[in-house]
């Protein structure tokens, strides 16, 4: 009775195997440095020293300000913009975002936009050793901040 069951519960066994192997996944959200214990960004301003998108800053640095009731604030490099933000852990993320809308020239206009598409995009944080902030995405360092 268990014959014509043989066949199919070996072709199952061979089979199974190939299905537990999963799909190679995207590049981490943020490097993998252990979580510093209690690392919280509550409280804390920090200048842009560095946006992946842009080959260098130039006139005043963007700034992050993280306030204690999980709002954040800055200059956009142009505008002032605020909105929320969420930390659990090194995840961060951004919501609600909206800024002024002044003119400015178009190297500032330009810094705006790569600093707000920046802080949209902002999966995770690391501070590094030397008291530096980088927010990082799918695709790896957005911008890097310090005090």
């Amino acid at each position: 009775m268990l014959r014509p069951f043989l066949p199919a519960a070996l072709l199952l066994t061979l089979a199974l195997p190939g299905f537990a192997q999963t799909a190679p996944t995207a590049a981490p959200q943020a490097p993998a440095a252990p979580a510093a214990f209690g690392q919280t960004l509550s409280g804390a301003e920090w200048k842009v020293t560095r946006l992946t998108a842009l080959s260098r800053i130039e006139g005043e640095a963007p700034g992050i300000s993280f306030g204690k009731d999980a709002r954040v604030s800055g200059s956009s490099g142009c505008n002032r913009y605020m909105g929320g933000y969420s930390q659990d852990g090194q995840s961060l993320t951004f919501t609600e975002l909206a800024g002024t809308m002044m003119a400015c020239p178009p190297q500032r206009m330009e810094l705006e936009q790569q600093m707000l598409g920046a802080l949209g995009q902002v999966k995770g944080f690391l501070i590094t050793p030397g008291g530096a902030l980088e927010l990082y995405g799918d695709t790896g360092l957005l911008l890097r901040a310090e005090r």
